[in-house]
């Protein structure tokens, strides 16, 4: 039988991630007769046992399943920190730690370009705008209306009235007016 990996050590294997693999493994073990499920330890009776004493217990899963579901994308595997003694296991999870966030940079990074790109393209064509609208206005643009000189200013019609019939004083009588 290959190796068994725990899910970190998997993911270095297989360049997949850890979401990934958990949910690959919990469509395994939602079926108990699944062909697959030899792969994963630990086994079906030793999962019952363990959840009844309450304890803890963590998936691995074979090297053969991984490379049969994961091969084309499994890359190198890389110094598991073993060299660094006691040390080892903190060296490789740093690792992990390391690749996963220059993953992370790599993409933010992308966004930033394609952010940077559209912010460009915004500025031109509120350039193009201004400059339309500045030529637009210029084209409406009216003189400014001349004064004429010679014309007296003119007056309202309730005033031209008042000075161009005088009022009668005498008012005429309810009889005056009906006979006229």
């Amino acid at each position: 039988m290959s190796e068994f990996h725990s899910i970190r050590e998997a993911t270095t294997v297989t360049g997949v991630s850890v979401t990934t693999l958990r949910r690959f493994i919990r469509a395994i073990v939602a079926d108990e007769g699944h062909p697959d499920r030899e792969h994963l330890l630990p086994t079906v009776e030793d999962v019952r046992r363990m959840k009844a004493a309450g304890e803890q217990f963590t998936w691995k899963i074979s090297g053969e399943l991984l490379q049969r579901e994961y091969g084309e994308r499994a890359r190198p595997k890389v110094s598991s920190g073993e060299d660094f003694g006691p040390l080892g296991e903190i060296v490789a999870l740093l690792r992990n730690q390391l690749q996963s966030a220059d993953e992370q940079l790599k993409v933010k990074d992308q966004q930033i370009a394609s952010q940077v790109e559209i912010i460009h393209s915004l500025n031109e064509r509120i350039h193009e705008g201004n400059v339309l609208m500045a030529t637009v206005q210029k084209q409406m643009a009216l003189p400014e209306p001349e004064k004429p000189k010679d014309v007296p200013p003119v007056k309202s019609a309730k005033v031209a009235e008042k000075h161009a019939a005088p009022k009668s004083s005498k008012r005429k009588g309810l009889i005056a007016r009906l006979f006229r």
